[in-house]
């Protein structure tokens, strides 16, 4: 096979791959139009009126006469007790009509898996999506910090590195006694709230700290020492990579409560150096360039330089781990939804319907289907990755 030829070959399966994406994105975005047990627009024969129940799960239905109904009867929470105990596709079903028919089987409970498998779509991919969204914006100011700055640029006296690391070593000890003690008594939610509050206040205290200290430092003309920030920052990356995450993402997910904020947190925790990496050693390459020396030159700031002429050049390579970034995190929230530990229990997931196979080995849809599922979207997300990288080469 000539390399045009096989380049062609390779070339096909990237569009594939967006397209499948593509396709699970809107799924998931149209989940509740495609499977619910509303109707999308009924009469209202009370009012005498057309209403939209599909925004509203708490209506009786008697009250109303359907006028669009979706492709699915079934919604995420809905349980068909006359089909439950896992009632496999080609199984005869105790159905109304061929509309309510479950085509891809139930679960235990009776839930269906079609419904199960679109709500899946929105979980896997807002869930992936979300904490890499996080995970970049962690590793890439960090990264870019590390690598920018690196162990010479930036100076400190000792009043001011002592007081920064007190005030780092007091957040530090504060995230360590209220979460345990937070997650446990207020949920989840108004943890995220609680720390909204404590990083706020770390800002406002570091903010006048560093007014008090620069003015200290400015009276007495206090000696600057250089800080190895690169060096820092490049063994905790080091010190991450080398832990064994998936015990330490279980030990973490035991302490939340099942939520998707949680899941989002764990997932961005266990991702963020890896982007921090690649990221570092881009822009290690990209600071010496000709057109970053013509910035400082011209006095533009750190900040600019970073975000305006760096990052655009430097992101490439980080667009490649993100990619494959997303794949991870869709089996890291199936796999934990599957142990347990992800979502709640009324939230769909694949890793959900994955795990209700093993209740019952007879049910293989409860296996092929979600399994299939993952598989492709998984393996999309490395293709587009795999896409990415070829494109960087060239």
């Amino acid at each position: 096979m000539k390399e045009t030829e096989r380049y062609r070959y390779f070339s096909v399966q990237p569009k594939m791959a967006f397209y499948f994406v593509l396709f699970i994105t809107v799924v998931g975005l149209m989940a509740p139009f495609i499977a619910n047990d509303n109707p999308l627009i009924a009469y209202d024969n009370n009012n005498h009126n057309v209403i939209l129940p599909i925004f509203n799960h708490h209506i009786n239905q008697e009250d109303f006469t359907p006028i669009l109904k979706p492709l699915i009867p079934y919604g995420e929470h809905n349980i068909d007790l006359r089909n439950a105990n896992a009632v496999g596709p080609f199984e005869q079903q105790n159905i109304k009509s061929s509309y309510y028919r479950h085509w891809l089987g139930t679960d235990e409970l009776g839930r269906d898996v079609l419904s199960q498998l679109i709500y899946g779509c929105k979980t896997a991919i807002f869930t992936a999506l979300l904490s890499m969204l996080f995970a970049a914006i962690i590793g890439l100011s960090i990264g870019g910090v590390s690598a920018y700055f690196g162990d010479n640029k930036l100076r400190a006296s000792i009043l001011r590195i002592c007081c920064t690391s007190l005030l780092l070593l007091s957040l530090l000890s504060t995230i360590a006694v209220v979460m345990p003690w937070g997650i446990k008594t207020v949920g989840t939610i108004k943890m995220w709230l609680i720390g909204l509050v404590i990083l706020v206040s770390f800002i406002a205290i570091s903010f006048v700290l560093h007014l008090v200290i620069s003015y200290i430092e400015k009276s007495f003309k206090l000696k600057k020492y250089p800080l190895a920030i690169d060096l820092f920052i490049g063994r905790l990356i080091e010190i991450f990579e080398s832990l064994p995450l998936f015990f330490i993402i279980i030990a973490i997910s035991a302490l939340f409560k099942p939520s998707f904020l949680g899941l989002v947190f764990i997932i961005s925790f266990s991702s963020w150096p890896r982007i921090a990496k690649y990221f570092r050693a881009e822009v290690f390459v990209v600071k010496d360039l000709a057109y970053i020396e013509s910035g400082h030159a011209l006095g533009f700031s750190n900040f600019r330089i970073l975000v305006k002429h760096i990052l655009p050049n430097a992101i490439s390579s980080v667009l490649v781990v993100l990619s494959f970034g997303v794949a991870s995190a869709i089996l890291i929230e199936a796999t934990l939804s599957f142990l347990g530990f992800g979502l709640s229990a009324d939230q769909a997931s694949w890793g959900k319907l994955l795990a209700g196979a093993r209740i019952d080995y007879k049910a293989w849809w409860l296996a092929i289907f979600p399994g299939l599922a993952i598989f492709f979207t998984v393996m999309s997300f490395n293709q587009l990755g795999d896409k990415f990288g070829r494109l960087k080469k060239s």
